[in-house]
This record gives structure tokens, C-alpha cells and sequence, in this order.
């Protein structure tokens, strides 16, 4: 009898734990400063970069120029298509797409990233062989 009452009373701890754990999304909920990025043994430090996840869906990229002080923005979408995947889509929407992306080391509207790691105030995603760092801003 007192082993089924401690394996009911972890089986409750566990139920309770895991029910707490946040998911992908709200995990990403925020804005995300990019630091560093790593491709063929190569590190590249940044400041400049901006991913911000501001909603279950809503995204918003922000790259800042210091040579004219100034913010570029482009809104885009989130979406979760496999556990650990995000893909990230652009609009044109305050300017082409395709205007933006000289600004970025994308090749396309939509990129497909593998979330590494998220916690701790720490993302790290990987993309076309490369790997981002970066801490909540």
C-alpha cells in the first residue's frame, strides 16, 4: 500500500511539473538581440540584429544601421511547423521584401530555423548551416 501512495504522489509531482513547463512559443514571446553568429569554425559578433516574437504568430525583424542611426523594420509571421522548428516568413509590409533582405543574410522571404537551445534569456537557432546566438533584449 505505501508503495502505490509514493508512486501516486510522483506520479502527481510529475503531472504537476510538466503542466508547468512553458511552451515553444511562449518561450520566444519577446525580443531577442543577435550576438553572435558561428558557420564553418568562423565567429561573426553582432548588435545589430533583432528578432522580436510578439505574439503566438506575429514577428517582427529589426536591423539598426549605426553609419545613418537609423531602424529598419520588417513584419513578418511565425509558425511552428515540427517540435524544435520555427519558420519565419516576411511580408512587405513597410517595404518589399526583397529590399529588407539586402539588410540580412537571408536569400528569401521565408527561413526555416531549429531551435537549439531557449531559457535562461538565451535562444540559439541554426539555419543553412549556420548557428545564431542570441540573449532577450
Amino acid at each position: 500500500m505505501k508503495g502505490i501512495v509514493l508512486l501516486g504522489l510522483a506520479l502527481g509531482i510529475c503531472l504537476v511539473l510538466g503542466g508547468c513547463q512553458k511552451g515553444l512559443s511562449e518561450q520566444l514571446e519577446g525580443k531577442w538581440q543577435l550576438t553572435k553568429v558561428e558557420e564553418d569554425g568562423r565567429t561573426v559578433y553582432v548588435d545589430t540584429v533583432w528578432y522580436n516574437f510578439q505574439s503566438e504568430s506575429l514577428f517582427l525583424y529589426q536591423v539598426y544601421d549605426p553609419q545613418t542611426e537609423t531602424f529598419s523594420r520588417q513584419l513578418g509571421y511565425k509558425s511552428q511547423p515540427e517540435e524544435n522548428t520555427i519558420l519565419l516568413a516576411l511580408f512587405s509590409n513597410p517595404r518589399p521584401v526583397a529590399d529588407f533582405i539586402l539588410l540580412t543574410d537571408w536569400r528569401e522571404k521565408e527561413r526555416r530555423f531549429v531551435v537549439l537551445d531557449v531559457g535562461g534569456g538565451r535562444l540559439v537557432l541554426s539555419s543553412d548551416n549556420k548557428t545564431y546566438h542570441f540573449i532577450r533584449f
